[in-house]
């Protein structure tokens, strides 16, 4: 009895080594099971990103002032609104807009003017114009430049490190004018340096203007009725010419401005007195007014014949009666 309990024992024994060098040597064999990955991947770092300082902020605006990501609608923008890329914002017609780049970076959205975020870098800050006038007062720390471009025909771009400039877009033309520093105005056909108190303009198709002197003051020809309004006509046409680059508005609206500097645009014509403001912006912001005054009346002169009069009174200049219809 005791030797088969003894022999028992020897065989369990037996056993329970075997299983043990067994159980190590299938864990020395087997594939290690991979470790869990982590709930969040840390992300990739791009070249060049942008500081914690250079996101772009509206600070003030006045006027209906609108943003909107890419591609979205247009919103009403708000102070304190921070733009990101691909992000755009619009004035309207008696708007104006200021956005703050960093610390010592100021852009001034002017009226009708449309602009969006193209890239933030600690290389470049990028802006694109849409249309309309945009200043820039840019002062980088380091070798970073600003930049602001167009698509007209191609990439039309103002770049500086620093300096205090404007760039204005118009449906044929950039211009760039320069207040402080130096600004680079490039296109694929050439690069005219635009220095302190000069401008330059690219029409499309062409290269860049050589830089010129800023004008002492806006050009804008004496603008005329196409042909005198009938009575029961409701609108008439207003024609004229500035300077290709320069910016038109009639009535408050943009009128466009062909390669020659000339524009027209039809405007209401009502009996009574009305008038039709003529506003010429250049591209460094220097306006210039005009104000034709419209009176429409009928009168009877002696003998009952019916005669229309239209007068024109031109805004700091002699008064102008033009008369048509059968004189007495």
């Amino acid at each position: 009895m005791t030797r088969r309990v003894l022999m028992f024992c020897a065989a369990a024994a037996l056993l329970v080594v075997v299983g043990l060098a067994g159980a190590r040597w299938l864990s020395g064999s087997a594939t290690p099971v991979a470790k869990p990955l982590p709930a969040t991947m840390p992300a990739t770092p791009a070249s060049a990103p942008a500081t914690s300082g250079d996101r772009v902020e509206l600070v003030d605006t006045s006027g209906v002032v609108e943003r909107r990501a890419a591609n979205g609608p247009w919103t009403r923008a708000r102070v304190g609104d921070v733009l990101e890329q691909r992000e755009a914002i619009r004035t309207g017609a008696e708007a104006r807009a200021e956005l703050r780049v960093g610390p010592e970076a100021r852009l001034t959205v002017e009226r009708s003017t449309e602009v969006s975020v193209v890239e933030l870098t600690e290389v470049v800050h990028r802006f694109k114009l849409e249309q309309g006038r945009l200043g820039v007062s840019y002062r980088a720390a380091g070798k970073r430049q600003v930049q602001v471009e167009t698509d007209l025909e191609g990439n039309v771009a103002a770049r500086t490190g620093q300096g205090t400039f404007s760039v204005l877009r118009t449906p044929t033309a950039v211009a760039v004018a320069t207040r402080t520093g130096v600004v680079d105005l490039s296109t694929p056909r050439g690069t005219t340096r635009v220095k302190e108190g000069q401008q330059s303009v690219v029409l499309s198709g062409e290269p860049p203007a050589p830089a010129v002197a800023l004008p002492k003051e806006v050009l804008l020809q004496l603008a005329k009725l196409e042909e005198r309004p009938r009575p029961g006509d409701r609108e008439t046409t207003v024609r004229g010419q500035t300077q290709a680059g320069n910016r038109v508005f009639i009535a408050g609206r943009v009128v466009p401005v062909d390669r020659h500097g000339r524009f027209s645009a039809s405007v209401p014509v009502r009996a009574g007195h009305d008038q039709i403001e003529i506003l010429t912006e250049g591209p460094s912001g220097d306006q210039r007014t005009q104000v034709i005054k419209l009176a429409l009346a009928a009168t009877r002169p002696a003998g009952g014949e019916k005669r229309d009069k239209l007068d024109v009174h031109w805004h700091k200049r002699p008064k102008i009666d033009l008369k048509w219809g059968k004189q007495p």
